[in-house]
């Protein structure tokens, strides 16, 4: 991943992005630049993590472990959530994309 300003740790480290999908879940949005900072910052600057980085990363692995492995989610309700939450992504982000 690209170093920028924000991957530095310029921006605020405040609550990260959240995709709300149509069946009310409510997601970390893995393409916002906060969740893209608050990778790089676990990747490289470990030793300077704020207590809302450490949130925002127990939140992000939260939602992965419950796509996972929540017993109720068939293969079926997996794809059609990542599939609202690229919906999302792609009709949120401005036009030429990323």
């Amino acid at each position: 991943m690209e170093q920028t300003a924000a991957h530095a740790g310029t921006e605020p480290r405040g609550e990260m992005e959240r995709i709300k999908i149509e069946n009310g879940g409510v997601w970390p949005n893995p393409s916002g630049e906060d969740f893209k900072a608050l990778m790089w910052r676990l990747l490289h600057t470990s030793g300077s993590l704020e207590e809302a980085d450490l949130y925002n990363a127990a939140t992000v692995m939260d939602a992965y472990s419950a796509l996972i492995l929540h017993p109720a989610l068939n293969l079926r309700q997996v794809a059609k959530i990542i599939s609202s939450i690229r919906k999302h992504i792609a009709t949120s982000e401005p036009k030429g994309g990323k």
